[in-house]
């Protein structure tokens, strides 16, 4: 008799993918699980078929006009079309979650970075919950210090001065500082922008480029300017161990881990990889003496693979890098997908659980970067696309070790279910469809300038359309705009009297509005293949059997063709 569940949850995973896999032995894990259970091949998902939506639904059981959250951003009745609210936080959901309703029965619950998990509703432990990209809890954000123009920070080295036990050798020693702050807030400016507000406290560390020989072979870094004593020295491709930080102001402490993306012989390229620095205590856990219990038994939290501002630089990681940045994002996975199968065998040892839920980005976060050179189809040339899928292989296998060290955990009592969000297909094709309503007079600009040609765009390297500024909502002429596209799949008509700022009037120029936008979708077609982007586009109240109702659900709704 089942008497406990531990649900897993693989972000992203592509079924056919998995399915190639199993067969071939290298998802020996999951492979026993779909032998001994009930395996479903063709399962219907939430629509949107994005990340929080479904999340929500598998821990609810309802609809996503029931719990309210359709899209990364939750668009709230009353609010400004520019101000969301965060979709990964217990808060904005309105249905009963599963651990909720075991509460009630007097049953107990452990969530293990299950997204949107925080605040605590019902579970006796929470562990993290944060969306993917950035987590709140971190005191610094990922970075690439580097010499390319794309470093986050970008860097330049100088000579070496006011050292102690400089390396020997026939090349100059070249330092540059490593500074990390302390963020104490973040903040959803005008409703979308996240900013993080760093406090006065930063921990400044050094780091050395040098070599024994002609050419550069290692960075050293030190809390001080003395080579004798490097916290670590890293060679291309070589992680440091975890360092402690403590902020001196504050006393917060936390753990971060470098890794040396590429250092050329003559120094010119340098990349030093800085994970995020994670509180080693504090409000990520509930309960909250939780979070430094876990550190010390179990290793510093990794909360993400990446993150927001960030994400480029992750991206670029795993692609810029060659194969030092492909090892340190499999390296990030695997230490990941580790730490959370020995938290689990601690909560597990710790006290008793009735339901245990838990989720992995991994497969979702190696797709984003790789899928796309992965496929003939869209980018580079067959050994590129070996390769390329070489990496995604290596990444189902973590995660297949991941689901491994859950699986070990249920006894004869205890049911595992294995789901997922949504799939996965490469990116072809872009809808640029800030700048269709734009062109299409749906949407204005306070400044005119900002209105561009997207021809002339395509035709000018190194510019890009608004639809690639993920803050152009802050630059919107409401007095003028008659609809805008919010998230990825809806679109809201600034209506008279729902909207603060509302210009259309109800009844018929309404319904005039929400019939242009739905024309405008379906008719446009992608210039180098003639390809309609756009198959389904719906008014709101037609939607029902997708599960969209409600206040929370844009005008128009609208899905995208997988090309």
């Amino acid at each position: 008799m089942t008497e406990r569940t531990i649900v897993i949850g693989l972000d992203g995973l592509i079924k056919p993918w998995a399915d190639r896999l199993i067969a071939a032995g290298s998802m020996p894990n999951l492979a026993r699980l779909v032998a001994s259970g009930t395996y479903a091949r063709n399962a219907f998902v939430a629509v949107p078929t994005l990340t929080p939506a479904n999340w929500t639904s598998l821990a609810t059981g309802a609809w996503v006009g029931t719990h309210g959250i359709p899209q990364f951003r939750v668009h709230h009745a009353g609010d400004p079309l520019s101000r969301t609210t965060n979709g990964f936080t217990t808060e904005s959901c309105r249905a009963e979650y599963l651990w909720e309703t075991a509460a009630r029965a007097g049953r107990r619950s452990v969530l293990l970075k299950y997204p949107g998990g925080l605040p605590a509703r019902g579970a006796a432990v929470v562990v993290d919950g944060c969306h993917i990209h950035e987590c709140r809890h971190a005191l610094e954000i990922p970075k690439i210090f580097s010499t390319a123009p794309e470093g986050v920070p970008r860097i330049t080295l100088r000579p070496a001065t006011g050292w102690r036990s400089l390396p020997a050798g026939e090349v100059t020693p070249l330092e540059f500082p490593i500074e990390l702050g302390e963020i104490v807030d973040r903040q959803i400016v005008e409703g979308r922008r996240l900013q993080d507000r760093y406090g006065p406290d930063r921990v400044r560390w050094h780091a050395l480029a040098a070599g024994s020989g002609t050419e550069y072979e290692r960075v050293l870094i030190t809390a001080g300017k003395d080579a004798c004593t490097p916290l670590a020295s890293l060679a291309p491709g070589e992680w440091s161990a975890w360092l402690p930080v403590r902020y001196p102001g504050s006393g917060t402490e936390g753990h971060v881990r470098f890794a040396l993306l590429a250092l050329s012989p003559d120094a010119r390229e340098l990349a030093l990889y800085s994970t995020n620095v994670f509180p080693a205590a504090g409000d990520w856990t509930h309960p909250a003496a939780l979070a430094r219990e876990l550190t010390e038994a179990v290793g510093p939290f990794l909360p993400n693979i990446g993150g927001c501002d960030t994400e480029q630089g992750f991206a670029r990681m795993g692609t810029r890098f060659g194969a030092a940045g492909e090892r340190a994002v499999l390296d990030l996975c695997r230490y990941q997908a580790e730490w959370l199968g020995r938290a689990a065998a601690h909560l597990t040892a710790a006290a008793d659980w009735d339901l245990l839920f838990t989720q992995t980005h991994i497969p979702d976060n190696v797709q984003h970067m790789w899928l796309s050179r992965a496929d003939a189809e869209v980018t580079g040339g067959p050994e590129a696309n070996r390769t390329y899928t070489g990496l995604i292989d290596e990444a189902y296998r973590i995660t297949d070790d991941f689901v491994g060290a859950l699986a070990a955990l249920a006894d004869e009592r205890t049911a595992v279910v294995v789901v997922s969000d949504h799939g996965f297909v490469p990116g072809k094709a872009e809808l640029p469809i800030v700048d269709l309503f734009a062109e299409a007079g749906l949407l204005a600009w306070q400044d005119e300038a900002d209105q561009v040609d997207r021809q002339t765009v395509a035709e000018t390297p190194g510019r890009h359309t608004d639809s690639d500024d993920p803050f152009w909502i802050e630059r919107v002429d409401w007095t003028r705009t008659l609809a805008v596209p919010m998230s990825l799949n809806e679109v809201y008509v600034n209506l008279r009297g729902r909207e603060p700022h509302g210009i259309v009037a109800p009844g018929a120029e309404f319904e005039g509005v929400r019939t242009r936008v739905i024309d405008l979708l379906l008719d446009y077609r992608e210039p180098a293949t003639g390809e309609r982007l756009v198959n389904l586009a719906l008014r709101r109240e037609e939607c029902r059997s997708l599960g969209l109702w409600g206040d929370r659900v844009g005008d128009v709704i609208f899905t995208q063709t997988a090309l």
